[in-house]
């Protein structure tokens, strides 16, 4: 019983979705790609990290889990797109070398999700 308390808690577990992506500016139609691609990004839910990196928090790694075929779907053919899942937990612990973090950043951490 106590396994299945567990398990169930698990799938309420806040996540950070990470899409890091480097891709070819060369050519008019690949940055036509690339805007296309971030505006998707956005579309989605995710926010500007940094400039190649975006993320979204999750309700659970499930409701994560679901998103990657929509990226994969919308990842321009040339270049490089990476999703990286981590708990908040792990997020939170992420040591800041240089800089702030974002205003989005701040308002995410102190977010409380309503569920309906």
């Amino acid at each position: 019983m106590t396994n299945k308390k567990y398990k169930d808690r698990e799938k309420y577990k806040f996540m950070k979705g990470l899409v890091m992506f480097d891709l070819p500016m060369t050519t008019k139609g690949q940055q036509k790609q690339y805007r296309i691609f971030r505006k998707e990004l956005l579309r989605l839910g995710f926010t500007m990290m940094q400039y190649s990196i975006y993320m979204r928090t999750f309700q659970n790694g499930e409701s994560a889990k679901r998103v990657v075929p929509k990226i994969k779907k919308i990842a321009p053919k040339d270049g490089n797109v990476r999703f990286l899942l981590v708990t908040e937990r792990q997020y939170e612990d992420m040591e800041m070398i240089k800089g702030e973090k974002t205003k989005q950043e701040q308002i995410s951490k102190s977010r409380r999700f309503i569920m309906v």
